[in-house]
């Protein structure tokens, strides 16, 4: 099929041939299924379904971030209660709750109860008994007594029962 050419030659003599369709000075014959109103907007629609994708895993990312700070900030919380186990060279011995006794009569101090010998698991004040709590292995607490009363008694770390002796 012979086009009418420009009358243009190229390098290696052969007539080159003018466009004849598809140019941006013509008319088209058959319209494009879209509307061409849409533009840009066209190509915005399209991608709805990838920016909610998109948008739900970073929501959930977000969340997933923020539920494994507080998880790790309670873990951490937790392994600072429990304490560090002390670890002894010596081999354990068999110990009578009467031997790991400790009698507090006046003044502040900070004590300290452990459930294994050498500890003390037993502290007697004037008005009351502290004993370890069960489940843990440790426990440190604030104590100030005067006149014979307890005035002050705080935990510090670990978990204690207290029993009242006065009457």
């Amino acid at each position: 099929m012979a086009t009418q050419g420009s009358g243009e030659t190229d390098g290696a003599g052969e007539r080159q041939t003018a466009p004849t369709a598809g140019g941006e000075d013509e008319l088209l014959d058959v319209l494009p299924d879209h509307n061409p109103a849409e533009g840009a907007f066209a190509g915005y629609a399209g991608s709805r379904k990838v920016r909610w994708f998109i948008g739900s895993s970073m929501a959930l990312g977000v969340v997933g971030a923020v539920w494994g700070g507080f998880w790790y900030a309670d873990y951490v919380r937790e392994q600072a209660r429990r304490g560090i186990k002390p670890e002894y060279s010596d081999a354990r011995t068999n110990v009578s709750a009467e031997e790991r006794v400790m009698h507090w009569d006046s003044g502040a101090a900070r004590l300290g109860l452990a459930s294994d010998p050498p500890g003390v698991n037993l502290i007697v004040l004037p008005d009351r008994e502290l004993r370890l709590a069960e489940g843990y292995d440790s426990a440190q607490l604030s104590v100030r007594v005067e006149d014979g009363r307890t005035v002050k008694l705080r935990v510090l770390t670990g978990r204690i029962d207290v029993t009242r002796t006065d009457k």
